[in-house]
C-alpha cells in the first residue's frame, strides 16, 4: 500500500464529542491528531494504519529489508508535522535576559509567518539589586 498521497495533512483537535474516546483526557487537555488509527486491523486498513505499523517497527529490524518502510514512515510523519502550526511553544529551563528566546522566536517567525509563538520556562532569573 502506498499511503504517501492519501494520508491526511491537517491537524484535528480532540473536542467534546471525541474526548470520551480517550478516557484519561481531562476537559482542559488540548490534543491534536492527524489520522484515525484502527487497532488490530493491520496496515491494509488505512493509510494511517500503514504509517503507524511501519513507524512502530523496532530498532532490532534495522538492516533488514523492511527497515526502509520505517524510514519512509518517519519522513512521512515529519512532513505531516512540518505544516505551519497555529502556535509554537519554545521550552527552556530559565529565562535570563531573553536573548535566546528572541533569537529562536525570530527564526521561527521567519519560517512560520503569522504563527503565535510563546516561551515556556521552568523559572525566570530574579533581578538582583544591581540590575534595577
Amino acid at each position: 500500500m502506498t499511503s504517501d498521497d492519501i494520508f491526511p495533512r491537517r491537524f484535528t483537535e480532540i473536542d467534546d464529542p471525541t474526548r470520551p474516546d480517550h478516557r484519561y483526557l481531562a476537559d482542559e487537555d488540548v490534543c491534536y491528531y492527524i489520522g484515525e488509527y484502527t487497532a488490530r486491523r493491520g496496515y491494509a486498513c488505512s493509510a494511517t494504519n500503514d504509517l503507524i505499523q511501519n513507524f512502530k517497527k523496532p530498532v532490532s529490524r534495522r538492516g533488514q529489508p523492511q527497515w526502509s518502510y520505517k524510514e519512509r514512515a518517519i519522513r512521512q510523519a515529519a512532513g505531516a508535522f512540518a505544516a505551519a502550526p497555529e502556535f509554537i511553544a519554545v521550552v527552556d529551563d530559565v529565562l535570563t535576559t531573553g536573548a535566546h528566546y528572541r533569537a529562536a522566536k525570530s527564526l521561527l517567525s521567519a519560517r512560520f509567518p503569522g504563527t503565535r509563538i510563546a516561551g515556556l520556562f521552568i523559572a525566570r532569573r530574579a533581578p538582583e539589586a544591581s540590575d534595577v
